[in-house]
């Protein structure tokens, strides 16, 4: 397995009592040779640049991690088993990779060029697969014994996410990417351990599944000026939940998307749209425990944002309130793809993701059907969709960077204070991400 790019990977005896006589295997383009019976310690540096090997005896060894091809540490009776996968869609994750868009040209698009043919739904992550192993100890021999799929982020698995297994296999649609996951698989009934490992998460874009909403996805894991990235699990963009008294929300994804911590969700769509002002829908539909907020007179979209800087003055403090809270909010339109697709610009924008991400991020709407496809050249088509128009202007601001520009908008234009400005930076912007991109991303500069 390439080491390449991991985020820091530590296990210890002490925090993992059944790691106790290990042996450690590489086989890289050096062909490194090492067996040791007796490993206190493996540490993988921050974008994997580095494999430290503490040993019992206290002597440690560092490797590079580009040089270590395949690793795997074996405990002498029960595999401790390593695999990792990327939670990009395959045709999402081409796009996002491959585009480069000129900044001086918006009179093109390449996104066509990558939804599928039969323009169905494309907006859900890769699965990420947890499957039991044949080498496993304990493999099952009864085809109806029952076995439980145990994820953490922690080695005591205090708060552990628990699935049961279809057949040999269980299904997570929630993983984060970067994130290190610690799993067991046990049998059902007497809780014997089966199964052991750690899991890696690839990708950067993380959408989520929902099988009755589209379009909806974590606006986490963008790169961002100065270094850093968008924090995961904060800020999450989509389409409507209801119109008035009709619900589109499915139970099994209301506990979906509740499973993801939402506090506040905030309907860009005004009343008259939302609720046919009748402050009896006025609510959310994931819960009396989430914080339903709305604009009366709706959201702006493109160009409209420059005429009415006191409806974006109104959207930022919804959205900022809830983030440097630490409440992830869900904010909506109807499709996801317009009212949306400008706010999450504007935020994106004062955070510092570049303008090619800013496209990218816009046009990932297109994905989810075809009443959602979305071009940074979409004027040319609908002239009201002037996504150019709207760029052009805030790149025409004061501003030595990008991300200056945006700030002039919510500063100047909208009357945001600057203070505020820094608040939303330090609660949205990750910067302990100092590797580039995720594995899978390493060739993306």
């Amino acid at each position: 397995m390439l080491l390449s790019g991991l985020l820091l990977l530590v296990c210890t005896v002490e925090s993992m009592a059944q790691f106790q006589h290990f042996s450690i295997h590489t086989h890289d383009s050096l062909a490194l040779k090492l067996r040791v019976e007796q490993v206190e310690q493996v540490s993988i540096a921050p974008g994997g640049q580095a494999v430290t090997v503490n040993f019992s005896n206290g002597q440690s060894r560092q490797y590079d991690g580009k040089d270590v091809m395949n690793m795997a540490i074996r405990q002498t009776q029960l595999p401790l088993l390593f695999f990792r996968q990327n939670i990009e869609a395959p045709c999402v994750s081409r796009f996002i990779h491959e585009t480069r868009y000129n900044p001086e040209d918006y009179s093109y698009s390449k996104v066509q060029n990558y939804v599928p043919a039969d323009k169905g739904r494309f907006d859900f992550p890769r699965p990420f697969v947890f499957r039991m192993k044949d080498c496993t100890k304990g493999a099952p021999e009864n085809e109806e014994e029952n076995y439980r799929l145990l994820v953490s982020k922690s080695d005591d698995f205090t708060h552990a996410e628990q699935y049961a297994l279809e057949g040999d296999s269980a299904v997570v649609w929630t993983a984060i990417p970067g994130d290190t996951l610690r799993y067991r698989i046990v049998r059902e009934g007497d809780g014997e351990l089966i199964q052991y490992g750690l899991a890696l998460v690839d990708g950067m874009v993380r959408m989520m599944y929902l099988e009755s909403v589209d379009n909806v996805r974590d606006v986490g894991g963008w790169r961002v000026e100065g270094g850093g990235r968008l924090r995961y699990g904060l800020m999450y963009r989509g389409s409507k939940l209801h119109t008035a008294d009709q619900t589109f929300i499915s139970d099994a994804d209301v506990e979906r998307m509740r499973a993801l911590g939402i506090k506040v969700e905030f309907d860009l769509r005004g009343g008259t749209e939302a609720n046919n002002d009748n402050a009896d829908y006025a609510y959310s539909r994931l819960g009396d425990d989430v914080a339903y907020k709305i604009i009366n007179y709706g959201s702006m979209a493109y160009m409209q944002i420059f005429d009415k800087p006191q409806i974006m003055r109104l959207e930022w403090q919804y959205v900022y309130n809830a983030v440097t809270a630490g409440d992830p909010v869900f904010y909506h339109c109807s499709r996801g793809c317009d009212r949306v697709g400008t706010l999450s610009v504007l935020l994106e924008g004062v955070l510092g993701v570049s303008e090619n991400d800013l496209c990218l991020d816009y046009e990932l709407s297109s994905f989810c059907g075809p009443n959602g496809t979305r071009t940074r050249n979409e004027k040319y088509v609908v002239p009201n969709y002037d996504f150019e128009g709207m760029m052009t202007t805030i790149k025409n601001y004061p501003g030595e960077t990008l991300r200056d520009k945006f700030e002039y908008f919510w500063v100047n234009v909208c009357g945001i204070s600057a203070t505020q400005v820094r608040k939303f930076r330090e609660a949205m912007i990750d910067t302990s991400f100092t590797g580039g991109r995720y594995p899978i991303l390493a060739g993306r500069q």
